[in-house]
């Protein structure tokens, strides 16, 4: 449900395409989810970033199955998963999820 709040908040302040990643808690506290905003609502294309790329979490995080290789990739301790297309990731705290966000940008 967060997507249609950002796009309406967007539209109001006349700030569209500022925001390139969402973070929220998981359910049940378990950790913290790194989200890249798509380019309109319910698309599944991402938004573009500063240099024209699109926004999805670092390619060579992507699909790594192993944690343990996942850490050794990224240097982030406590980094959970990216996903294959790079749109969403995981971390067990707040603090990781940010710098996913931000080392990917």
């Amino acid at each position: 449900p967060w997507q249609s709040s950002l796009f309406a908040v967007e539209k109001e302040t006349d700030n569209i395409g500022l925001v390139k990643y969402v973070l929220y808690p998981e359910k049940g506290n378990k950790g913290w989810r790194v989200q890249s905003v798509p380019s309109n609502e319910g698309a599944f294309s991402l938004r573009k970033g500063p240099k024209g790329a699109n926004v999805g979490l670092k390619e060579e995080w992507r699909g790594i199955k192993q944690q343990d290789e996942l850490v050794k990739v990224s240097g982030i301790e406590d980094i959970v998963f990216v996903h294959n297309s790079g749109f969403i990731g995981g971390a067990k705290s707040l603090a990781s999820a940010v710098k996913m966000a931000v080392m990917s940008l």
